[in-house]
């Protein structure tokens, strides 16, 4: 009979090693060792690179003190020109445009005279070239420009100063309503995704107070004034755009600002890690579940912090925008401690560090990227313009608020709050985790108690 027993008990304990063993392999808790490094980089998608790039240059005259002189717009327009084909192996079709339409200047993959271009560019030659038809309103020429975008990429350069006939404030509204039906149009039909780089260059010129009706002011001296460069695009298209171009290291460059279109495809790969951290824990294996247990604050405080590593090096964010922790959204009582840059080498873009004062029972968070409008918007933006030579009023476009506020709504409403979700989970020591992976060892002290029970009654008789 003990023979019978010991048995079983050897066949009981060789199951419970083997059981442990496979939840080790799958699930169980510990730090990040080699292993992690050995995850599987997902394949590349097979993107078309053969992108069509159409550089749109809007010819209003409320362009022409950008480049009646030496400026710095001229200097990115002509940096931006040539390194398509320097780094794209294509030249791009370049158009004059206005509320009457493009006026192409060089059909695509042709070979330009850029030399001859940009001498010849003046406020005469650009209005000789394209007649501009009374005002240019920006929301018509975002609209045709985005036309036929099919594997294409379009670059608008514009002052985007929201005339609409001349109505002031109220027109500017009016604008972004017609912005934001247009773009949620094509963020359904095309996915169009947006990127909003501002700039700012030398002025000098006609200036057309919109706060007034369109009254002409002639300035003498130069200013300095902000113009943008708006692209659209797809998803990858934009992000192939940025692994060749950096924006920031044009003349004039301040900020940007993008916009995703299908945000629910977007899932950027992410890991738990152990740097920065306060207090204790451990996360699930592998660090990708997201999933933080045993988690207790710092001894003697109730401060809580981990950090996570996450790849976002496949969507079309300028290096600014994603190391703006206010461009962020947080659920549940944390917040960003901070973001920085990985090293390009390394499989992850970013790490993020997440803090809190008060660690609940359980928490289930949610980080994400804002469609929000920036804080840079608001103060960029003016529904005064009567004295551009103002220190303030020269950095600020009239209505650009309403532009940005039109654009950002219409991908609200096709996509969700957020432009990609990162879900965290986090349990206490002793929190109810439906899913956790330690092992049940409760189980094994009822079946070692009913052997005992066994053993001893056999033995008893």
């Amino acid at each position: 009979m003990i023979k019978s027993v010991y048995k079983l008990s050897l066949l009981f304990f060789i199951c419970l090693t083997v059981l442990l063993s496979c939840k080790n392999d799958s699930g169980s808790s510990g730090k990040i060792g080699k292993s992690q490094n050995k995850e599987k980089e997902k394949p590349e998608s097979n993107f078309n690179t053969n992108v069509n790039f159409n550089i749109f240059i809007e010819n209003s005259g409320s362009m022409d003190g950008y480049i009646s002189q030496p400026s710095e717009f001229k200097d990115v327009l002509r940096s931006f020109t040539s390194d398509i084909p320097t780094y794209f192996n294509s030249y791009p079709g370049i158009y004059f445009i206005n509320n009457n339409g493009p006026c192409e200047q060089f059909p695509k993959n042709s070979t330009p005279d850029y030399k001859k271009f940009f001498s010849d560019l003046s406020p005469i030659n650009s209005k000789s070239k394209c007649p501009p038809g009374g005002n240019s309103s920006i929301d018509d020429i975002i609209n045709l420009s985005t036309k036929n975008m099919n594997n294409a990429i379009s670059v608008v350069f514009s002052d985007c100063i929201l005339s609409y006939d001349n109505t002031g404030e109220d027109g500017a509204k009016s604008a972004q309503a017609k912005i934001k039906m247009d773009i949620s149009k094509k963020i359904s039909n095309q996915k169009l995704s947006t990127i909003v780089v501002k700039f700012n260059s030398k002025f000098k010129g006609p200036y057309y107070n919109e706060s007034k009706k369109g009254v002409k002011i002639q300035l003498t001296k130069t200013i300095n004034r902000p113009y943008y460069i708006l692209i659209f695009g797809e998803t990858p298209s934009l992000n192939y755009l940025l692994s060749k171009i950096d924006f920031s290291k044009y003349p004039g460059y301040e900020t940007s600002y993008t916009l995703i279109a299908n945000n629910k495809e977007v899932k950027p790969e992410s890991i738990i890690t152990y740097k920065n951290k306060i207090g204790s824990f451990e996360f699930v294996k592998p660090a990708s579940k997201m999933k933080i247990i045993d988690a207790e604050p710092i001894k003697g405080n109730k401060e809580f912090q981990f950090s996570i590593n996450v790849n976002l090096k496949n969507l079309p964010f300028e290096k600014d925008f994603l190391l703006n922790k206010s461009n962020y959204s947080l659920s549940e009582n944390y917040e960003i401690k901070s973001i920085n840059e990985l090293n390009k080498s390394e499989k992850f873009s970013h790490n993020i560090t997440l803090y809190t004062n008060d660690l609940k029972q359980n928490a289930n968070l949610i980080l994400g990227l804002k469609y929000a409008i920036p804080k840079w918007v608001e103060s960029t933006s003016s529904d005064i313009d009567d004295k551009p030579e103002d220190s303030l009023q020269q950095k600020q476009t009239f209505g650009f608020k309403y532009l940005m506020t039109g654009l950002s709504e219409a991908y609200v409403a096709k996509n969700d709050t957020l432009q990609f979700k990162i879900p965290i989970s986090i349990f206490k020591n002793g929190a109810n985790d439906n899913n956790s992976t330690k092992f049940p060892w409760w189980i094994f002290i009822v079946i070692i108690s009913i052997l005992s029970l066994f053993v001893y009654f056999k033995n008893k008789k």
